[in-house]
């Protein structure tokens, strides 16, 4: 328990902050709403970046730990665009809105990675040998690339929709 205390004490106010944000995005995505397709772009540009920082200055720069992230964010971007495939979704093409089901899948990423991007930069700030540690990188690459690589399926999938859909009228909520 006094580990757990540690961490979230010595936690800058600004991962809160955050993290509180992140969790407001999750909770709201769980219900149907009509947003502008540039929002959809934030989240998987956003996790993207930080899911490159991770791959360039958190790892040892091998042809294997890039293979490895390559890997998992291919995976993840087939799991992102099977999560909307079947999804019911209207789009506004004139306004370019698009109409979302609600559903979990967004919270549950965000905290996942969230979750992961604190354990892994926790751990490598109390143990940084952990960055030469073959398996601690796997773990890190791979939650990181499926992780964000569902974001940006998610997001394939949508543009491929609206592409290949009927126009319809919306307003944004």
């Amino acid at each position: 328990m006094t580990a757990i205390w540690q961490a979230l004490t010595h936690t800058p106010w600004w991962v809160y902050v955050l993290f509180f944000y992140l969790l407001k995005v999750g909770v709201d995505a769980t219900k149907s709403n009509t947003v502008s397709l540039k929002k959809l772009f934030v989240l998987p540009s956003a996790f993207f970046l930080i899911s490159l920082n991770t791959l360039i200055n958190s790892v040892q720069p091998t042809v294997a730990n890039f293979s490895i992230y390559t890997l998992a964010l291919g995976v993840g971007v087939s799991g992102g665009w099977i999560l909307v495939k079947n999804m019911a979704l209207q789009f506004d093409k004139n306004k370019e809105l698009i109409r979302l089901s609600g559903s979990w899948a967004t919270l549950l990423l965000i905290l996942t990675i969230f979750t992961a991007k604190y354990y892994f930069g926790y751990s490598l700030a109390i143990d940084p040998s952990l960055s030469e540690d073959t398996l601690f990188e796997l773990s890190m690459l791979a939650v990181s690339g499926v992780c964000t690589g569902m974001l940006i399926g998610r997001l394939a999938c949508y543009l491929y929709r609206r592409k290949n859909s009927p126009h319809q009228e919306l307003v944004e909520e």
